[in-house]
């Protein structure tokens, strides 16, 4: 992998958030195996920890782990919110009504039009999404990518992040990439530069070399041509939810949450749910990590 180049500094000072500049990126060496080498640090596997470190990490909706140590919740919240075969009442057009939200914010603060205000809620969807991922601390590869981009957007400067989907079918992924330049499809991008910052598979950052050899979910050799990009944002270490607006957003993921917490009591969207997760499982869409 790569290391930034960085001034010398003490290691007792702290990297303050918006301070990550990734300027160069450089081979260094691993204490472990000389022939690995350690992360870079323009914040990527700081995302990848707040995603899946300690007791708030984000749980996995398609994860046998974490559906059984959420005790299915994380199974009910992520196919409720997708509407995959389990009805929660609430849940499915919660963060529809977050949109809307969003839109009318927009309209009423920053005097857009219902035409604009839906364009940029659709350029801005990752980082919405986001705010939901942040208070349920559940999701799938999407809302783990969504998280991790934000963290990133928020917390480093002077580089591009990236959502990215895998293409085409049957590759289901989306992951983060981070770049000095703005990646666009269908260009060629210099591979040993691009950083992969994947935290539902995790727990690390690598190259976006060492994933297209098969460090992916897949296990299998991928091309440049097997990614799309869908959002790109240059980092300026600013947060982009306004408190005013985050508050809202707050409020409707509140309700949910009191949703989510009724559904765990019903016993009939429990037999659904355990149904579902094993149909799941016989199909390959439950993973065993």
């Amino acid at each position: 992998m790569y290391a930034l180049i960085r001034k010398p500094r003490k290691k007792s000072v702290p990297i303050k958030s918006g301070n990550k500049k990734p300027e160069k990126r450089v081979r260094v060496s691993s204490r472990s195996n000389a022939n690995n080498v350690t992360i870079q640090c323009a914040g990527e596997q700081e995302a990848i920890n707040a995603a899946n470190a300690g007791p708030d990490r984000l749980r996995r909706g398609n994860r046998k782990s974490s559906v059984t140590g959420t005790h299915g919740s994380s199974f009910i919240l992520v196919n409720g919110i997708h509407g995959n075969g389990i009805h929660v009442a609430g849940l499915r057009d919660m963060m529809a009504d977050v949109r809307l939200i969003v839109m009318k914010w927009l309209i009423e603060q920053r005097s857009y039009n219902a035409d604009s205000s839906e364009a940029e809620v659709r350029r801005w969807w990752p980082v919405i999404e986001a705010e939901g991922v942040k208070h349920f601390r559940a999701g799938n590869c999407g809302e783990f990518a969504s998280f991790v981009l934000t963290q990133i957007k928020e917390n480093t400067s002077g580089q591009y992040v990236h959502k990215v989907s895998m293409t085409p079918p049957p590759y289901d992924h989306a992951l983060v990439l981070t770049a000095p330049v703005e990646l666009k499809n269908g260009q060629r991008a210099d591979i040993t530069q691009v950083m992969v910052a994947d935290a539902w598979q995790g727990p690390n950052a690598i190259t976006l070399q060492d994933f297209l050899n098969g460090n992916n979910p897949y296990k299998r050799k991928l091309t440049i041509d097997n990614l799309n990009i869908e959002n790109s944002y240059w980092c300026d270490g600013t947060k982009i939810i306004p408190d005013e607006l985050g508050k809202k957003i707050k409020d409707i993921l509140f309700a949910g949450w009191g949703n989510l917490q009724s559904a765990m009591n019903d016993k009939n969207i429990l037999r659904i749910a355990e149904q579902n997760a094993l149909e799941s499982e016989r199909n390959g869409l439950m993973f065993d990590f």
